[in-house]
């Protein structure tokens, strides 16, 4: 089913050939205009203009390929968010080499296992992981160069000597890169996921397929090169990548990266952006923080609700503009003063604080998306949304939900121009991740009247009960998002020894610093005796228990002592979970 009804008309966008037309065309027509801003060593931003940022990528490009390298090699990538990791990016895939981006959080030997699976022939890196990649060098004979970001003495070559290489032969006999073709419709980059549920498989996308998401997602979403972007989510996971930086090359916005996840809220107002791509749990973050300084209890509330009808009238009556950033005019000035969308994915998140964001000022919505379809599905537009939605289906996209059930709940299948050419030499894999062509996500969901797609959760997270029910567990772990008592948790079936209806439980990570001051003691007296806080969970769970059908109820649950281990988009990886402490009874 391709969706025609978009509610208003989709914004006009022009699909571009290749990665090399992208920087070409922001290099042209935004020539002085700054492309990225960074941090110095004095805390404040510096900028680099879109020629200079495109002279960067050719002068990269044109070192690697006189040094050796030969067209279609792999090289992989890791480091902070930065300009030298974006040039890097661009280089290697206008090059016509494969970028495979690596998860800096990785340990050594998940890295190791990368290098090894991927082929890989060289990696441009941060200075900081120079120990790291000294060692997977010296274990695995294939790779063959190693390339800091900055200059060091152990190393042949660096990002710096590579670009002074390549600009030094554009001044001579000419470039290697400008004879350079692409075939849009290979494999530019293998992006390994993290991996909520086992190995990391190798996404191989092409730059048609990433091109084609971003032409997708450019005519659902008003963005253009008035807009400024803070970005802190990592580059190497799709998201970010393509809907964070190469979205924004595409049209011509400038791209501003934060110092830190402490540092968000003053990097905003720093760099006076006007959109942030995040998580859920940035966004539930600032509105705790918002809520308790500026609209706390029932009085905050009718504060809140009173300026949002007035702020209404004066839009849809007296057709004014502007007129929640001069209310909420304190909120605005902490964040820059020209911020105007939070767009959320990863995860689901709350409508409540969708629609907080939203009556401020700050247009709060959240979309869904895949590694494997480069990875926008749906997102909800600018003018037509629903909180609790996943959004539009991104336009051209066949989505399809098969294998319903009594509700109308199945699996999300796709097929579009951005979905992927397959796993990195897994052809068995990839064969059984298609079905008739469609892409299976393993997500379900299903699509409401008006075309919107909702996400129920993960096909391998469900749990059918005795008489055919499905539970899902992120339906359930969803109402202890705004938990003050329960910092994470996870759903999962208990087995009871009995042959009755299916039991629900819960594992969950305490909140110890909330504890701490309820209960007036330290971290460690709390996980010593549990029996301090065991009551406050069970009331709490009691209480959300009433919002569930009975058998969705949890009946029990468990306390781990250390947070779950998570990606680096904050998902809990459940496979990692192997617990054999106590379990209470809620009951």
């Amino acid at each position: 089913m391709i969706i025609s009804d978009y509610k208003y008309p989709l914004y006009p966008a022009v699909m571009k050939s290749d990665f090399r037309e992208i920087i070409e065309d922001a290099a042209k027509e935004f020539s002085d205009k700054i492309s990225f801003l960074e941090k110095d060593k004095d805390d404040v931003y510096k900028g680099i203009t879109y020629k200079d940022f495109a002279d960067k990528v050719k002068y990269l490009g044109e070192g690697l390929l006189r040094s050796g390298f030969k067209q279609r090699d792999k090289i992989g990538l890791i480091g902070k968010n930065c300009q030298k990791w974006a040039i890097s990016y661009l280089a290697i895939t206008t090059s016509n080499f494969v970028v495979i981006p690596l998860d800096k959080e990785n340990k050594v030997n998940e890295l190791r296992n990368i290098v090894v699976k991927s082929g890989l022939k060289a990696i441009i890196f941060d200075n900081k992981f120079a120990e790291d990649m000294a060692s997977i060098k010296s274990s695995v004979q294939t790779l063959e160069t190693l390339i800091p970001f900055e200059n060091n003495s152990q190393y042949s070559e660096s990002f710096d000597s590579l670009v002074e290489k390549g600009k030094e032969s554009f001044g001579g006999s000419g470039g290697l890169y400008d004879k350079i073709k692409i075939n849009n419709k290979e494999v530019t980059s293998i992006i390994f996921t993290s991996g909520t549920t086992g190995q990391p498989k190798g996404v191989m996308l092409s730059q048609f397929n990433i091109i084609s998401n971003i032409y997708q997602m450019l005519q659902l979403h008003k963005i253009s090169d008035k807009d400024v972007f803070l970005s802190f989510l990592p580059l190497h996971h799709a998201y970010e990548c393509t809907c964070g930086f190469l979205c924004q090359i595409y049209v011509g916005s400038t791209i501003a990266y934060a110092k830190s996840l402490r540092t968000i809220a003053d990097n905003l107002r720093e760099a006076k952006a006007t959109m942030l791509l995040g998580v859920p749990l940035i966004f539930e973050s600032f509105y705790k923080k918002i809520k308790e300084l500026a609209f706390k209890g029932i009085k905050g509330a009718v504060v809140l609700n009173t300026a949002h009808i007035i702020c209404t009238v004066a839009e849809k009556v007296f057709k004014k503009k502007g007129v929640r950033r001069k209310m909420f005019k304190a909120f605005h000035d902490k964040f820059g003063g020209n911020l105007r969308a939070f767009i959320s994915g990863g995860a689901a998140l709350k409508k409540d604080v969708g629609a907080f964001f939203t009556k401020l000022g700050v247009l709060t919505v959240q979309g869904y998306g895949i590694t494997e379809c480069s990875p926008l599905l749906a997102v909800n537009r600018d003018k037509y949304y629903k909180f609790d939605s996943a959004g539009m289906p991104s336009p051209g996209l066949d989505i399809i939900i098969i294998n319903k059930n009594a509700e109308g709940v199945g699996e999300i299948a796709v097929k579009g121009d951005n979905v992927m050419l397959g796993y990195h030499e897994e052809p068995e894999l990839t064969n059984e991740a298609f079905m008739d062509g469609y892409f299976l996500t393993g997500d379900w969901g299903y699509i409401d009247k008006d075309n919107c797609l909702y996400i129920t959760g993960r096909k391998k997270n469900v749990i059918v009960t005795n008489n055919g029910k499905n539970i899902y567990p992120e339906e359930i772990e969803f109402l202890y998002l705004e938990s003050q008592t329960i910092d994470g948790i996870v759903i999962k079936s208990y087995d009871e020894g009995t042959m009755s209806e299916e039991v629900i439980s819960a594992i969950i990570y305490p909140n110890y610093e909330y504890l701490k001051e309820l209960k007036g003691k330290t971290e460690e007296e709390l996980k010593a005796d549990k029996t301090l806080f065991i009551d406050d969970l069970k009331k709490e769970i009691i209480e959300n228990n009433k919002k569930l059908a009975s058998y969705k109820k949890i009946k029990y649950f468990c306390i781990i002592d250390e947070d779950f281990e998570r990606t680096t988009t904050k998902k809990i990886k459940r496979f990692k979970i192997d617990v054999k402490d106590k379990y209470y009874s809620v009951f």
